[in-house]
């Protein structure tokens, strides 16, 4: 039976006047055998003196009191019974403030309205009630139905409304402390093979619930701790988050987020925010990683990426991806790209990750060997890009053809080379290199610059501008000449010579010897130069050599005798004594220049003479091909 009325009343006076007062007493205020309390700055205190010396013992706070004969805290249960035991009707049920007993009735089905459901440490028991007291306040507890109600919105102090009923726990003591609310589940689990049995336990929850448009009651959320791992040796708990997602029967929570300890890793907490692949997860400031590393799932891939703007003409964001920051000398960090090739393990052998892309603190980009970079196909498998072909040798490949080869010594083009025509050479030279350039003339023409800014045209219209030399020699003697006529000039002669008043008259002898002095190019040139070295035997007057081109026909096996030819230059070798004389250049160009396959005929000539002189002479004629 609980206390009665007036044992209540004489029971809170008592308990008013042992309130502790402030301060540590002397020997002077204390009653032999009669114990006080006192609120020190150290703490509260017991303090009693007996024969006349003064004792003293801390009262230490007890965070989670619990058991029998403990009137202070009850354990109150969710809306259905621990197994084995069940909540009803109470005939006789206890008061509220009274400890329970083992003599209260046991509940044996749900509660009713008003009912809170209390534990005395061996059975479940329950008591009906009006109100909730903590010290002198209370907060109504509705008959007509389940929890708290309210009949209209609680106000502050200000007088502002609160959004709703409020319950508050207010820590009124000069302390540090907050209030607590302590949800045990009392379930103990028994070592062994079995202990996992009791893993992953509820140690309570506090569910949210709403009211549909329909009227009807559903869960929206809730928040509940527990055990991961309940073993003695090794204990992890979680918290976890639900919430209600988009179901129909609206029975469907899901844990959105979970704080958990890990298994063999001590002061290792691991958090999991979301629940679906495509669960979306806003930070809307910075988020840091303790320990460096981002693991994305494996359900679908991944990505990083900034969310689109909205309205007109707004630019989006920068993604930046920044590398760690070094201090003083210390370098700072890379940003590394690293993929997972086929490997040749196991079918279910983790491939392992190898570095493809680095970008150091320098700013310098590094590929692995081998690798391509391509310009266009997404992942790979396109026809354009640059790669390494072999050490040291890297390659240009376009529509699937490669085009450049270049190496630590060379550059191999091989395709067709179009180089932009320009009004002159780039700007200022570098000793060491060259400039190969295309002049904006009409047509253009090819040019190079060396590296003093010396310009040298390579091509004109369709020819060569630095044309190809050729040069022909030959080396004989005339005898007894005294006369002014012209003559073959070869290398054989010895005696009488075919000789005429005028070159146009000049015919082959049936000796072979006269084709000495006849040179046929292989093709278009001109004549740039005649040089003669000479020594006369006998009287010394001057020597004109003089070349002449055959005039062409249209059949080159019909050309008869004597041969039209047309004067191109001569050269006057003036000799005054028998000495060796050397001599180059033209002292008459009527026309240098001749067609391909047109023979160039060489002729001597004494302009006036003294008598015989036999000339020894060595003919060289020199020129330029067109092309």
């Amino acid at each position: 039976m609980g206390l009665s009325r007036a044992e209540r009343r004489a029971l809170h006076s008592k308990q008013q006047r042992n309130n502790p007062k402030k301060g540590i007493p002397t020997a002077n205020e204390l009653q032999e055998g009669v114990t006080v309390l006192r609120d020190t700055p150290n703490g509260l205190f017991e303090y009693v003196k007996h024969n006349g010396i003064v004792y003293k013992k801390s009262l230490d706070r007890e965070i989670n009191p619990r058991g029998a004969g403990n009137p202070a805290q009850y354990d109150v249960s969710g809306t259905s019974a621990p197994t084995g035991s069940g909540f009803g009707p109470v005939p006789n049920p206890p008061q509220l403030g009274v400890p329970p007993k083992d003599t209260d009735p046991v509940t044996t089905s749900a509660p009713g309205d008003g009912d809170i459901p209390l534990y005395n440490g061996k059975n479940w028991v329950s008591r009906n009630l009006s109100e909730l007291r903590a010290g002198s306040g209370s907060v109504p507890v509705a008959n007509g139905g389940t929890g708290l109600a309210a009949t209209e919105l609680a106000t502050d102090a200000d007088g502002t409304s609160k959004p709703g009923p409020t319950f508050t726990l207010k820590n009124t003591v000069d302390n540090a402390y907050g209030p607590i609310i302590e949800l045990q589940n009392t379930r103990a689990g028994e070592a062994g093979s079995d202990a996992d049995e009791y893993d992953n336990d509820s140690s309570g929850s506090i569910k949210f619930t709403g009211t549909k448009q329909a009227g009807t009651t559903v869960q929206t959320s809730s928040i509940e701790g527990g055990f991961v791992n309940s073993e003695t040796s090794e204990t992890q708990g979680k918290i976890s988050l639900f919430t209600t997602t988009n179901n129909t029967a609206n029975t469907q929570t899901k844990e959105g987020l979970i704080v958990k300890g890990v298994t063999g890793t001590s002061a290792r907490v691991d958090v999991d925010i979301a629940n679906h692949y495509d669960s979306l997860t806003t930070v809307a400031g910075t988020l840091t990683l303790g320990n460096n590393q981002l693991t994305m799932g494996r359900q679908t891939s991944a990505k990083i990426k900034m969310i689109a703007q909205s309205g007109s003409n707004t630019p989006g964001e920068d993604l930046s991806i920044d590398a760690g920051q070094g201090t003083g000398s210390g370098a700072g960090g890379d940003i590394q790209f690293k993929t997972a090739k086929p490997n040749s393990g196991g079918a279910t052998d983790v491939n392992p990750l190898t570095n493809q892309l680095i970008i150091d603190a320098n700013g310098d980009l590094s590929m692995n060997s081998a690798r391509k970079f391509y310009f266009d196909g997404a992942g790979g498998g396109g026809d354009t890009y640059i790669s390494e072909i072999s050490a040291n040798s890297l390659a240009l490949t376009a529509g699937g053809s490669e085009f450049l080869v270049g190496t630590a010594t060379e550059m191999r083009n091989k395709i067709p080379l179009r180089i932009l025509e320009q009004a002159g050479e780039l700007g200022t030279d570098v000793a060491g290199y060259g400039q190969l350039w295309v002049k904006n003339t009409t047509p253009n023409n090819l040019w190079f610059t060396d590296d003093t800014g010396q310009n040298c045209q390579i091509t004109d219209g369709t020819s060569l501008a630095v044309k190809p030399k050729w040069n022909f020699s030959i080396a004989g003697y005339a005898k007894n000449i005294n006369d002014t006529k012209w003559r073959w000039f070869n290398s054989h002669y010895a005696g009488s010579i075919t000789k005429v008043t005028t070159p146009g008259a000049l015919a082959f002898a049936a000796s072979w010897s006269d084709m000495d002095s006849a040179f046929i190019p292989s093709t278009s040139g001109t004549l740039t130069d005649i040089s003669i070295l000479c020594r006369q035997i006998g009287a010394q007057d001057d020597i004109r050599v003089e070349v002449y081109k055959m005039t062409q026909a249209t059949n080159w096996s019909s050309i008869g005798s004597p041969i039209a030819s047309t004067a191109m230059a001569y050269k006057t070798v003036t000799t005054t004594t028998s000495n060796l004389h050397a001599h180059d250049g033209f002292t008459s160009t009527p026309s240098t220049s001749f067609a391909a396959h047109q023979p160039l005929l060489i002729t001597i000539k004494y302009p006036s003479t003294s008598g015989n002189s036999s000339p020894y002479l060595n003919i060289t004629l020199e020129g330029t091909y067109d092309n």
